[in-house]
C-alpha cells in the first residue's frame, strides 16, 4: 500500500506492530486510499499435526513445508 503512494496513519502502523507478535496473517482494507479496516486471519495448528507428521516420517515420505510469511 505504501508503495502505491498510499498513507497509512500512526494508528494503523501501532495495531500492525502489536499484531505482528501474534503470527497471524494481516489484510489492510482500504477504500478511496485510506486504510478502513484491519484483518487478522488465524491458522493454528490442529492437535493431530505431530501424530501425522511423526507417520508421515516413520513411512519414509518426503515432506515439504509450506510458509505463507
Amino acid at each position: 500500500m505504501v508503495e502505491s503512494g498510499m498513507d497509512i496513519s500512526d494508528k494503523v502502523k501501532n495495531i500492525l506492530v502489536n499484531l505482528e507478535e501474534s503470527a497471524k496473517i494481516r489484510v489492510l482494507v482500504a477504500h478511496d486510499n485510506i486504510v478502513i479496516g484491519v484483518l487478522e486471519i488465524s491458522n493454528p495448528l490442529k492437535r493431530e499435526s505431530s501424530v501425522v507428521i511423526k507417520r508421515l516420517m516413520l513411512a519414509k515420505k518426503e515432506m515439504i513445508g509450506f510458509f505463507m510469511d
